[in-house]
């Protein structure tokens, strides 16, 4: 059962879901959205969090923490059948870049810095907020066609076999035997990788790397 609001005689439903393993950041995400929604005539909100698997069909805003790269893959959105959610993605690094790269899913997504100021997050927030209240706010639809022009980035299967190797904690020399290639082909593969998702050294390919094989077993197991 969700809880309703009333805002000038018109009646709101939203369903929140928070997807991170950050309970502070839950935590966080929770209070200060119920303090937005306060001074917009809402009084209750319904929040889930944290089980992917089980989220709602429906949530109204999706927030999520992402790291660098990540918010480049397909979002898999297509679950949601006809619109996707409103999307709040939270990054460790702040990112400046051409929205048209995103997933179509996710372009109209507010993208917030870890680390950016109380004011700037509550500005963003209320924004959304407002739309929402407002009745106008724009949800992209999900079609097959879209899909099909998205430019989300992807990874090729030579690619898949190093990033599972790097997230293995195989070095280039290890790698390569492993995979019966050249170890300069290992490298190669590691610099598109890069260039591709605009990581900028290691330790976020590594991170990037987890992800990637996080999300294939979620998908495909």
């Amino acid at each position: 059962i969700f809880s309703t609001a009333f805002f000038k005689n018109k009646k709101i439903m939203l369903k929140i879901a928070i997807i991170t393993k950050n309970i502070y950041l839950e935590k966080a995400i929770e209070e200060l959205t119920q303090e937005i929604a306060s001074t917009k005539g809402i009084s209750d909100l319904c929040f889930q969090s944290n089980n992917i698997k089980d989220h709602f069909k429906k949530p109204d805003i999706i927030f999520t923490e992402m790291e660098v790269g990540e918010y480049l893959l397909c979002q898999e959105m297509k679950r949601y059948k006809s619109e996707c959610p409103a999307v709040v993605i939270f990054t460790k690094k702040e990112i400046t870049f051409n929205s048209s790269l995103l997933p179509l899913c996710v372009q109209n997504a507010v993208i917030l810095f870890h680390k950016s100021s109380l004011e700037t997050i509550k500005k963003n927030l209320s924004i959304l907020f407002d739309e929402f209240v407002a009745g106008d706010k724009k949800r992209i639809t999900i079609e097959k066609n879209r899909c099909l022009k998205c430019p989300h980035q992807s990874l090729s299967r030579s690619q898949l076999k190093i990033i599972n190797a790097i997230n293995l904690g195989l070095n280039n020399n290890e790698t390569a035997k492993n995979l019966g290639i050249d170890h300069r082909t290992v490298y190669s593969h590691k610099l598109r990788i890069m260039k591709k998702f605009q990581l900028e050294n290691n330790q976020e390919l590594i991170r990037f790397s987890s992800i990637v094989m996080r999300r294939t077993s979620l998908y495909f197991n």
